[in-house]
């Protein structure tokens, strides 16, 4: 058994309050040792190790670096110790791998290991501050294999469950200021005490950035569709008006986000479609309307569904701050309706028996609720109890350069700036860039009364002519191709050319939660290959960049 509670003295730990604060940063580095063993060191951290130019992981020609002389004398089983050090002090790798790898955005690192000892060998690494305290290990979920070049990864996450200790600091500290890594092996059972010599071999000692993929802006000057979503509009055709509000009401013969605005981007010519989901990265997303008309008060913040309950009924709470938030959803569409085949003329419903206007209309408002995708139309009192709404998740709340609760002056722009780093919205805008159209829904639940005064939003739509139409800035990155393939074996493969890809695995797709999963990879000519986790239950996987 592996004892993973086993600690290192490795002296000097009175350096902790001399550990800098403002390491430096770092970018993508792999050492292939192509010349030399470059400073990286065997365990009693004065001995270079041993430069083979040959029979590295690429085979011949392939250069790497070895402990020869390994050796478990004076060690008992499973005993943990240091094989190869790796430290900026001795100027390994000229010092490429030291500095801020928090702030830097390092992601994984990953090793290519190879030993003669004759039976599997368990391993880890350690990453620590240049006065080698504290540190942090993370250990290998599988032994490495004797006699065949294998590849350990290791996610660089705090979610990472492969981290057993950071020695009584934290993630943040120990990444913040990393000077020395660390291989790490624990004595095989029945080895302890044996002379060896043993061979300890590495290649390709490698930490890759976050978002190593060159990003890409876009900017679409308006919509291709904008359509006022409200069952008495009387445009013909539906799309073609200048102007569409938004407002609520609680009358039960409606949908509480009664008016709303549909906005569709066509995204065809400025970012390519079709590449798969998870091939793009949203890093920001903006789309900007402007309140044309209307006499409303400015409220940057989201309001808790029971401040828009009446005041009569008992949940009720009065709201805190002035004024009602806009609010900015992803599209739903029901039926066979999609964002291509709607566009901004069709129709309100498919079918409703008349005088029917709640829960029917085609593009509505999408959020979640305990994890499941629904209509957000009906959030304040779902069932007509008033004691079962909910706060939808929302995309954005518009802001604008006004004091919160001040009147709102027309014409302004609103800005809603999407919350992309939420996985469900972040998996939404995926789908959309996937697909080539960016479908939104503008709502809000401003009150309004018929023939009354606008005393809600009225916002511009592209066939205004004195009007602003909405506007759509997005910051993408397309991530690397991965191509993996799952075999009857309990493998899951996938090419070495994918250098810094990171396995996922999930246990719910309505509502993920990522874990980075350290892995074991055997390399097999130009795939690497690694056990499937989950053997006794199911999960999903994802490779990510």
């Amino acid at each position: 058994m592996i004892n993973t509670r086993t600690s290192i003295r490795l002296g000097m730990f009175g350096a902790l309050m001399l550990s800098s604060l403002h390491a430096s940063g770092v970018g993508n580095v792999t050492e292939s040792f192509d010349t030399t063993s470059q400073n990286w060191r065997a365990s009693d951290g004065a001995t270079d190790l041993t430069w083979i130019s040959t029979d590295g992981p690429d085979g011949v020609g392939d250069a790497y670096a070895a402990v020869t002389n390994l050796s478990f004398v004076g060690a008992t089983n499973t005993q943990l110790s240091i094989a190869v050090r790796g430290h900026s002090t001795y100027g390994s790798s000229g010092g490429a791998f030291a500095g801020n790898w928090y702030t830097s955005g390092v992601t994984v690192f990953s090793i290519d290991i190879r030993h003669d000892i004759g039976t599997d060998l368990p391993v880890g690494i350690r990453f620590a501050s240049p006065f080698n305290f504290p540190g942090g290990i993370a250990v290998a979920p599988e032994p490495i294999p004797s006699g065949e070049w294998t590849r350990l990864s290791i996610p660089v996450d705090p979610a990472n469950t492969a981290f057993v200790s950071f020695e009584g600091s934290n993630f943040s500290n120990v990444f913040s200021n990393v000077g020395n890594v660390q291989v790490l092996l624990y004595v095989p059972v029945g080895y302890g005490g044996l002379p060896g010599p043993y061979r300890l071999e590495i290649d390709n000692p490698s930490i890759r950035i976050a978002g190593s993929a060159p990003t890409d802006d876009a900017t679409l000057n308006e919509p291709d569709y904008d359509r006022w979503m409200y069952p008495f509009n009387a445009s013909s055709p539906q799309g073609n008006r200048a102007s569409a509000s938004t407002f609520g009401t609680l009358d039960p013969s409606f949908d509480q986000r009664d008016a709303q605005a549909y906005f569709g981007f066509v995204l065809t010519n400025a970012i390519p479609a079709g590449l798969g989901d998870g091939a793009y990265e949203i890093l920001a997303c903006r789309m900007t309307a402007t309140a044309g008309d209307g006499d409303f008060d400015y409220d940057p913040s989201q309001d808790g569904w029971m401040t828009y309950l009446e005041a009569t009924q008992a949940m009720y709470q009065a709201d805190a701050d002035t004024g009602r938030p806009i609010e900015l959803f992803g599209a739903g569409f029901r039926g066979t309706n999609d964002a291509w085949g709607f566009g901004e003329d069709g129709p309100f419903a498919d079918s409703a028996p008349p005088g029917v206007y709640k829960e029917i209309r085609n593009v509505y408002p999408i959020t979640l609720r305990n994890g499941e995708p629904i209509d957000a139309s009906n959030s304040v009192d779902p069932d007509g109890t008033a004691t079962n709404g909910f706060d939808p998740v929302v995309f954005a709340i518009g802001t604008a350069t006004l004091t919160a609760g001040d009147p709102v002056p027309v014409p302004t722009d609103f800005a809603f700036n999407v919350d992309v780093q939420h996985p469900w919205i972040q998996a939404y805008l995926q789908a959309a860039l996937d697909a080539g159209i960016l479908p939104f829904v503008l709502t809000s639940m401003h009150s309004a009364a018929f023939g009354g005064p606008a005393s809600y939003p009225v916002w511009d739509q592209t066939e205004s002519v004195v009007g602003t139409p909405a506007t759509l800035e997005i910051t993408y990155r397309i991530r690397p191709a991965i191509d993996y393939a799952e075999n009857t074996a309990g493998t899951l493969a996938w090419s070495r050319d994918a250098a810094g890809a990171i396995l996922e695995t999930t246990d719910d797709l309505a509502n993920p939660d990522w874990q980075p999963r350290t892995v074991v990879l055997t390399m097999n000519g130009d795939i690497l290959e690694t056990r499937m986790p989950g053997e006794d239950s199911s999960c999903y996987m994802r490779l990510r960049q």
